[in-house]
């Protein structure tokens, strides 16, 4: 839960936004990296292990850059699911 608790506020503050965040190609992103994921690994566990640690990977996404004036968590919330991914 202690992972999670910060996405789901993330997600809410993505939905109370006036722009567009989180777009729903999204979803079809997730569900194909999981499913592909799970066709490789043989076994849910380990999807479900490896989403959890990169889930606390992409939270490196919401650092301030070394450039950045004044921080904008609006950005920071649209690299998120990337850096997720990549993770």
């Amino acid at each position: 839960m202690l992972l999670i608790g910060p996405a789901i506020f993330l997600v809410m503050k993505a939905q109370a936004s006036h722009h567009l965040l989180l777009p729903a190609s999204l979803l079809a992103l997730f569900g194909g990296l999981f499913v592909e994921y799970r066709r490789i690994t043989q076994r849910w566990t380990t999807v479900l292990w490896t989403a959890l640690v990169a889930l606390g990977l992409s939270y490196f996404a919401f650092l301030p850059g070394k450039h950045e004036n004044g921080y904008n968590v609006d950005s920071h919330i649209q690299v998120w699911p990337y850096v997720f991914c990549s993770f």
